[in-house]
């Protein structure tokens, strides 16, 4: 009885999937439209899933599957710039926040692989809209990232400091006037963000190991760094406890080590991480570097 059950199941979802073919596309509820986007994506007939899914947005403007399931037919087509218009067209139609987390979290992720298969101007473009609907801190510094390993400092420079004056933040300010020295001195330039800190709390007294994942990027051709650390010692000096040699401008890296998080009267205890020149002398300057202060 259980197999007749499913095979009439079947039965049923293809009729519908057949009826809806047959009929003309401006006749197509949303919903068929949406099942023959999917078939036709499943199917890697992108030319008929970007009809269907188009269809879809014209319908129903207000569901993201419309956009993002256009964009994936668009990358299968090999269009990443069209891509990333439809999905922002649909931010900009939704035009609410919450309703639209599908499609921002669907362009950081395409940035964010765009920028790890070295394709820097389609990561910059997903993240440059992301920032046009929605400034923050960590998109700004994703796309200066961007920048700084395509060697556009002065870029990565003019982008933190218009962020930091929008969203009055001292930390973006703080970045664009240390590349900024650094370019004026000469030297190479580098970026390092927390992108995760696990576990998020500091259990004052008791060893703890931390596992700390940074994202990294550099245009110093020679070589690089990372540290990690925390504040055991003095409130305001961080003990290194790991380190990392580069293997590469850029990219995501996760620290493990361990420590026993102190209380701190005048500042919390926190995570430490920066990127530097490798080699380089006994005392030298940082090219950047992050704090990712713990809940106790």
């Amino acid at each position: 009885m259980r197999r007749v059950t499913a095979l009439l199941t079947v039965a049923l979802l293809i009729i519908t999937l057949l009826s809806a073919c047959s009929k003309p596309s401006d006749k197509l509820s949303a919903a068929e439209l949406l099942d023959l986007g999917e078939k036709y994506l499943l199917e890697m007939n992108y030319e008929q899933a970007v009809v269907y899914f188009n269809k879809l947005i014209e319908v129903e403007p207000m569901n993201p599957r419309g956009y993002t399931g256009a964009a994936e037919a668009y990358i299968g087509l090999e269009l990443p710039e069209d891509s990333i218009n439809i999905v922002h067209s649909g931010i900009k139609a939704i035009n609410n926040f919450e309703e639209s987390q599908p499609l921002f979290i669907w362009l950081e992720e395409f940035g964010d692989l765009m920028f790890a298969e070295d394709n820097f101007d389609i990561s910059a473009l997903a993240y440059e809209a992301l920032l046009a609907e929605n400034p923050q801190k960590e998109y700004a510094y994703k796309l200066a990232q961007v920048y700084i390993a395509s060697d556009q400092i002065e870029k990565a420079i003019e982008l933190l400091k218009n962020m930091a004056a929008l969203l009055d933040d001292d930390d973006l300010l703080g970045e664009a006037e240390r590349l900024e020295r650094l370019l004026n001195d000469g030297l190479a330039a580098g970026l390092i963000q927390i992108i995760d800190v696990s576990p998020k709390n500091a259990l004052i007294g008791r060893e703890t190991t931390y596992s700390v994942t940074v994202r990294y990027a550099s245009a110093n051709a020679d070589g690089c760094i990372i540290y990690a650390g925390a504040n055991t010692g003095e409130s305001a000096l961080y003990k290194i406890y790991d380190e990392y040699i580069l293997p590469d401008k850029y990219g995501i890296y996760t620290f493990q080590f361990s420590c026993v998080p102190v209380e701190w009267p005048d500042k919390a205890f926190g995570i430490y991480v920066n990127i530097s020149a490798y080699p380089h002398p006994e005392s030298w300057m940082p090219f950047s570097f992050d704090i990712y202060n713990l809940a106790k």
